[in-house]
């Protein structure tokens, strides 16, 4: 056995002063690896990998060889390799997200409804925001895919190019790149917003418009004006705000 082992059979009966195991000289300092693990238990890696990641096939083995597995790693404090599980499994279990502004209520709001969902299924999640960067957002795309994103999730946010990863864009604009889409309906939401006013008897409305690079600003607007006209409602210039990138 390498000394590694020796030292973790003597931690219980050697100490330093402070309480603190004291490892022998030339004890390494490294986390043992699977492989370490496996040869320590004298299982192959497979068996032992099963166990860890509480693989369905290792139902197959024998309650007190699970036991054993699990015992010996706690004691030896064992680590899985996230990056060489990942490898094996060819799976991350990871998704990328970009956004304009995380800072902003609407993308904050949809990140909580996305991030529910990631966890019930056991997903972890990069975010990061563009601020309408064309160049970031092209950067991000492919940091997410170099860091092992299995796909992305765009929030309003344009693109030119992506990564060959399935893509979700949520409030994007048409564009010739394969991704799956959930839109809204602009006109329909305008059009029951400013009904509820004009029924309550308001005549002189103010309109706060969107970031002009968001996707679904001038969609709004023009069901803002669609339907003004069509209620007989005047939009008074100065009643009209634009923010963000327009400031």
């Amino acid at each position: 056995m390498s000394s590694i082992f020796w030292y973790y059979r003597l931690v219980r009966k050697s100490k330093n002063r402070a309480g603190s195991p004291a490892p022998p000289p030339g004890t390494p300092s490294k986390p043992i690896s699977l492989r370490d693990l496996a040869a320590y238990l004298g299982l192959s890696r497979t068996t032992v990998s099963l166990v860890l990641n509480d693989s369905p096939v290792a139902q197959g083995l024998t309650p007190e060889t699970r036991e054993r597995v699990l015992k010996a790693a706690a004691e030896l404090n064992y680590k899985a390799n996230y990056f060489a599980r990942m490898l094996n499994n060819k799976r991350s279990q990871m998704v990328g997200i970009l956004s304009p502004d995380f800072g902003e209520g609407y993308d904050a709001s949809i990140l909580t409804a996305i991030e529910r969902v990631l966890i019930d299924r056991n997903y972890l999640y990069l975010v990061s925001s563009h601020h309408w960067d064309k160049a970031l957002i092209a950067q991000r795309l492919q940091v997410f895919a170099e860091r092992g994103a299995e796909g992305l999730i765009l929030i309003n946010t344009p693109t030119e190019t992506a990564p060959d990863l399935p893509l979700v864009s949520i409030g994007g604009l048409e564009d010739d790149i394969p991704m799956t889409r959930i839109t809204m309906d602009n006109a329909h939401g305008i059009r029951l917003a400013l009904e509820h006013l004009h029924v309550l008897g308001h005549r002189k409305i103010a309109f706060l418009k969107g970031h002009s690079q968001s996707s679904d600003t001038e969609l709004r607007w023009a069901a803002c004006e669609e339907t003004a006209k069509a209620l007989n409602l005047h939009i008074y210039k100065e009643n009209v705000v634009s923010v963000g990138a327009d400031r």
